[in-house]
């Protein structure tokens, strides 16, 4: 009978599959409704190459959300490497990156606040809240693994710590593609001119929310670029505080000794 905590990780193998397969069939759909229309998937009309494509673009966005939900919680609860959230927490506020990538953050997210808003279709709303919660989950990802040395102890499987590592690919392959197809479609809208109006003889200028929606969409270009830069790094040098520059045990270890520093400092005064 296969234990549970085997059952465990073949799922996730599966969904790292589907992970997969539904990133390329998101590729192949934004890439025709860009080339064909101009238009970005959710306002796409004519795709014919696959049925149901905002349906697969949905279950895409779920087993993403489900990959970042089983990491986090192997990170946090079951890690032995793991230093704990109030450690790590008392870490990230004081540092300046934490901030910075928490407003990127907030940018990329009104981005997709500003879809919905101005295209309150039911799958534009479902796909755009997807992305959200996508986004927000790989961020808190992102600071639990910044300070875990390693993903499991000595003891794991070769299987599972090849599986950790596909699920780390995976997200620089995914946050890769995006950002390429986005940074496609800025290009666009940067580099075409408007056309002369016949009567007038004017150009149709770009409106405020034009300008405003373009430095948005390369915010979130730019945001999914720096994700997976992370990941690739992650790949190859687990022991390093990635965001921060130094080691994690360095980074953890200034932490505490600055926190008993104050302690010792205080009960002198006391």
């Amino acid at each position: 009978m296969v234990s549970w905590s085997t059952f465990k990780y073949l799922f996730f193998f599966t969904a790292l599959l589907s992970q997969f397969v539904g990133i390329i069939l998101f590729t192949i759909h934004a890439a025709d409704c860009f080339f064909r229309e101009f238009r970005t998937p959710p306002n796409c009309e004519h795709f014919s190459i696959f049925p149901m494509p905002k349906l697969f673009e949905f279950f895409w966005l779920l087993g993403s959300i489900f990959i970042s939900f089983f990491l986090i919680y192997h990170v946090v609860f079951l890690s032995p490497e793991f230093y704990g959230t109030r450690d790590v927490f008392c870490q990230l506020i004081k540092k300046k990156y934490f901030y910075k990538i928490t407003f990127v953050l907030l940018a990329v997210v009104s981005y997709d606040i500003y879809v919905i808003a101005n295209d309150p279709k039911l799958w534009t709303t479902v796909t755009y809240v997807s992305f959200i919660m996508e986004k927000s989950l790989t961020v808190l990802l992102m600071f639990l693994l910044n300070f875990l040395p390693r993903f499991w102890n000595n003891t794991e499987s070769r299987f599972q710590h090849w599986l950790y590592k596909a699920a780390l690919a995976m997200y620089v392959f995914q946050n890769f593609l995006v950002a390429l197809l986005g940074s496609t479609i800025a290009a666009y809208k940067v580099l075409t001119v408007p056309e002369q109006e016949k009567k007038s003889n004017k150009q149709q200028r770009p409106g405020v929310k034009s300008v405003v929606a373009l430095m948005l969409l390369i915010t979130n270009n730019g945001f999914r670029y720096f994700v997976a830069e992370f990941f690739f790094s992650k790949m190859f040098d687990e022991n390093s505080d990635i965001l921060g520059g130094k080691t994690i045990e360095e980074s953890i270890r200034a932490q505490k000794g600055k926190r008993s520093h104050e302690t010792i400092a205080h009960s002198n005064s006391g």
